[in-house]
């Protein structure tokens, strides 16, 4: 139980809004405290915060995402924004990897566990075993992976199209009056520069580069 909670990065914690309504928030910095407590860290939880005040009462579910299982923590939640509690949760969570630095951490929550269930995938009341139901769900989140990569490159070699394409229209049309002396370049006809002759022939003169009609 305790080697669940430490692996996993997300948990879910639920609370009572004042009119009576569920608030879950995901949270990123769940962490056992001791047997009988866990703690997450207020970076950016003001309605979970809020509703604690009022109702200290809380759910937390820790799931892992391949296996499929996970257990669900009920008790009572105390806020501590500073004092002993928050100085020993800040070097806690920091010791296991987190970004403690005080400015981001509003308060330290301790939740005194009261109650423990486990959390267990319909699919192995169907006869699947672990290694099965692993196995399908790693296809699954690699096969998005492969998405994602697919359709951040192509996004990439758009931005870098439109990049080029912006650069061409916003560079400024070269008259013959501007042109190096000795360019036999127009703008109807533009040959191949002379002093680059590997530029294409339609590439504005652009007088920041090195030019030997300039220099001669």
């Amino acid at each position: 139980m305790k080697r669940l909670v430490l692996e996993q990065k997300l948990s879910f914690a639920a609370t009572v809004c004042p009119d009576g309504t569920p608030n879950l928030s995901p949270k990123g910095t769940t962490t056992v405290w001791n047997d009988e407590h866990l703690i997450f860290a207020d970076i950016r939880s003001p309605n979970t915060v809020r509703n604690l005040r009022d109702n200290p009462s809380i759910e937390v579910n820790v799931v892992d995402l391949f296996v499929r299982k996970g257990y669900r923590f009920k008790g009572r939640a105390v806020l501590h924004s500073q004092g002993e509690i928050y100085e020993q949760g800040l070097r806690l969570l920091t010791e296991r990897g987190y970004d403690m630095r005080r400015e981001l951490v509003k308060t330290i929550i301790l939740i005194e566990v009261e109650q423990v269930a486990p959390l267990i995938s319909p699919s192995y009341d169907l006869g699947a075993n672990e290694n099965e139901v692993t196995r399908q769900w790693e296809q699954h989140f690699a096969s998005l992976r492969g998405r994602t990569l697919a359709t951040s490159s192509l996004r990439n070699r758009l931005r870098a199209l439109w990049r080029s394409m912006t650069a061409i229209a916003r560079a400024p049309v070269t008259t013959r009056e501007q042109r190096p002396i000795g360019c036999s370049s127009v703008l109807d006809v533009p040959p191949r520069c002379p002093a680059q002759p590997w530029l294409s022939p339609l590439a504005p003169c652009s007088r920041t580069w090195p030019c030997v009609m300039i220099d001669a």
